[in-house]
């Protein structure tokens, strides 16, 4: 078998990009959706036969689709703060400069 560890290279700057403008940026869209999710009152469904039975039943099912969005988030940023890891990982064994290595540090921080 033929070692090729040296034709491994990891671009960076494509890893951080990919981190914010996809990763980053999915999460912000997902909870910005949870956050449109309207908040109703009884009143909401007066003319509905049995409406007083309807605002606990969209509580329950708002309150189950804000955390379904809520844990994709996290999801995605796990992604992010993944890629950005490794940019630091590799950044640090190939010659990152202290600059782009504190840059790193500082998003993974936020």
């Amino acid at each position: 078998m033929t070692d090729t560890s040296e034709d491994v290279v990891v671009n960076g700057p494509v890893l951080e990009a990919d981190a914010e403008k996809i990763w980053q940026a999915g999460a912000d869209s997902l909870r910005t959706i949870k956050g449109a999710i309207p908040t109703l009152a009884s009143s909401d469904f007066g003319l509905m036969p049995r409406a007083s039975d309807m605002l606990p039943l969209y509580e329950k099912t708002s309150q189950e689709l804000s955390k379904y969005i809520e844990d994709g988030a996290e999801e995605f940023l796990w992604f992010e703060e993944t890629l950005l890891k490794t940019i630091l990982v590799y950044g640090r064994s190939h010659g990152a400069t202290m600059e782009d290595i504190a840059r790193i540090r500082k998003e993974l921080e936020n």
